[in-house]
């Protein structure tokens, strides 16, 4: 068993839509909240200089993810659902991500919440068949700072299927990372969360 720091994630998230119901219409935009929205979250994955390409413990990069994103507010819950494609380099197979994250703010911007996730490759063969990585995690998000735009993420999960050397799943995951806002955009409902258990 090896370990080892995995690669670096950046990424811009663009809310194209959102809906604000009519109780909202009289607050500043940035201090109105969404029940619907849809956004694009593209991210670029980089290697970091560390010897964890040459370990195999991560893909080489660099590869880009360009998830399209739907986000709902239904009472106390809080859903979230991703549908997106890794374009990729250096050999390492293209895949599909799919998630879905179900949540409850307790407080104002803290929140927990649980997720599904799914990326499978695209193509594979008799000879060679397409991996798929299926995890279930708990993870939250709480600010770190007094006004609200800095906060702190994070999620540990586990594998759905028990994992082989051939099948492609990891046993356990984990992500921390810091989340920034913009003042614009700091109390929408549907930056409460993001699928994807990268």
């Amino acid at each position: 068993m090896a370990a080892g720091p995995g690669n670096s994630l950046l990424g811009l998230k663009w809310r194209f839509y959102a809906h604000h119901p009519k109780s909202e219409a009289n607050k500043l935009p940035g201090e109105k909240e969404s029940t619907f929205g849809l956004s694009v979250y593209p991210q670029l994955e980089l290697n970091n200089p560390t010897r964890s390409v040459a370990r195999g413990l991560v893909d080489p990069g660099p590869q880009f993810l360009l998830p399209l994103e739907g986000n709902a507010v239904m009472g106390h819950i809080r859903l979230s659902a991703e549908v997106g494609y890794w374009f990729t380099s250096n050999n390492i197979p293209r895949s599909w991500v799919r998630g879905v994250v179900v949540g409850h703010e307790f407080r104002k911007d803290t929140e927990l919440y649980m997720e599904l996730y799914d990326q499978k490759e695209v193509g594979g063969t008799l000879a060679k068949p397409a991996l798929r990585q299926s995890t279930a995690g708990i993870g939250g998000r709480v600010p770190i700072n007094h006004g609200g735009w800095l906060r702190l993420i994070g999620m540990a999960g586990h594998s759905l299927v028990a994992p082989t050397p051939t099948n492609g799943q990891p046993g356990w995951i984990a992500y921390v990372g810091i989340q920034f806002l913009t003042a614009s955009r700091r109390r929408h409902s549907s930056d409460y969360m993001e699928a994807g258990g990268q």
